[in-house]
């Protein structure tokens, strides 16, 4: 049977009734004699986590989280009841990163086990979540320890020079392409497309010219499920559609159509600029990464706008706020990648309230612009016509 080990935490409990109040008057550890228990299982939801100074892994939290309503423990139902759990097992304070880790995240729901003191001077109430393992806690300190030392960093750059990339031995030219396509017949109306993010060994303008008509003819493949990417062009009904295109040591000519086989053109993700290629055509924006053992870390932030209403007698009560969410996105060499929510956070509440009978003004609708025509998005000058030879 697998051994579980189960994290003790001492639990400071909010000044918010008499009775709580006493069993902080009972103090802390353990004075002396045997001591009795009577055990709850309950339900809490996390409500904060908040960083704290600490000794250990340089970095600490104090989780605080409430007992849900439907909790079999009557005298803390209350709901504006606050807790605060700090590890004394280890004598040191929960990582706010080993926490998240853990699941304990705004408003996720735990299976918690309170044994309260009825008999004897020791520590007044004992919590213990059961449905989280924290026996690897001293190990993921350690792996803390060891990622200080390799940092978090910005992107250099929006756009890259060629020799930030490293190009695999048989490949000499890589291009992006956008064509544009009819999306309700989803038909190529030009043979016209604009090249970009050139990769190479040798520029393509020192081909013979054969090869060089003989590479921009190379047609778009609609046949195909899958593209790349698709833009908008700012011109009604109509999209952009993307594939990449390569030139080989031996001058044979190659096309890909799935953003998974861009790993081969570099055999391995190795450089910033590679990764942030990777990135911009999966559309997942990038904050900040770091290098590990197989691969990358890529942090993303992401903030969503909230409102909510409650009707109270004559006013109605609006509140905004911002939903803060970080995410990790791990990032294999060989161009896997999972995505881990690490925290979510409420911040910036503003309340108003307002008459049930006051009206506002409508605010005028905005109108967006003319869609550009065709033919004028047709004459950008970044368009290729294909040369003939």
């Amino acid at each position: 049977m697998k051994k579980i080990y189960w994290l003790t935490l001492a639990t400071i409990v909010t000044l918010w009734s008499q009775e709580t109040r006493d069993l902080e008057r009972l103090g802390g550890g353990l004075v002396g004699g045997s001591c009795e228990y009577r055990e709850y299982s309950v339900i809490a939801k996390i409500v904060s986590i908040v960083d704290k100074p600490t000794r250990d892994c340089k970095k600490a939290v104090e989780v605080k989280y409430r007992f849900n309503e439907k909790s079999v423990l009557p005298q803390y139902l209350n709901s504006e009841t606050i807790y605060s759990i700090h590890d004394e097992t280890h004598s040191m304070g929960i990582s706010k990163e080993y926490a998240l880790s853990k699941g304990l995240t705004i408003e996720s729901v735990h299976n918690v086990k309170i044994s309260e003191l009825i008999n004897g001077t020791c520590t007044p109430m004992i919590t213990k979540f059961t449905d989280i393992d924290f026996s690897d806690q001293k190990n993921y300190c350690q792996d803390s320890e060891s990622k200080s030392l390799n940092p978090w960093r910005k992107f250099s750059r929006l756009e890259y020079k060629n020799s930030d990339y490293t190009l695999r031995e048989d490949v000499d030219y890589f291009e992006l392409r956008k064509y544009i396509f009819d999306m309700k017949t989803n038909k190529q109306v030009s043979k016209k497309y604009i090249p970009y993010s050139p990769i190479y060994r040798k520029k393509l303008s020192s081909y013979p010219k054969k090869i060089v008509s003989n590479f921009q003819n190379i047609s778009f493949d609609n046949q195909k499920l899958t593209h790349i990417t698709t833009f908008g062009t700012g011109a009604i009904d109509y999209i952009f559609k993307v594939y990449g295109f390569v030139i080989k040591k031996d001058n044979k000519f190659w096309t890909i159509n799935e953003k998974k086989d861009f790993v081969w053109l570099f055999n391995k993700i190795d450089t910033e600029a590679e990764l942030s290629l990777i990135l911009r055509l999966n559309n997942m924006g990038k904050d900040s990464y770091r290098k590990t053992s197989n691969g990358y870390d890529v942090k993303r932030n992401k903030i969503e706008h909230k409102v909510s209403k409650i009707t109270k007698g004559d006013f109605d009560e609006y509140t905004e706020y911002e939903i803060h969410r970080t995410y990790i996105y791990h990032i294999t060499s060989n161009g896997k990648f999972t995505e881990e929510l690490i925290s979510t956070m409420r911040k910036n509440e503003k309340k108003s309230r307002v008459s049930v009978d006051f009206h506002p003004d409508p605010v005028p609708p905005i109108f967006p612009p003319p869609p550009i025509p065709l033919e004028v998005v047709l004459k950008d000058k970044k368009f290729i016509t294909p040369s003939s030879y």
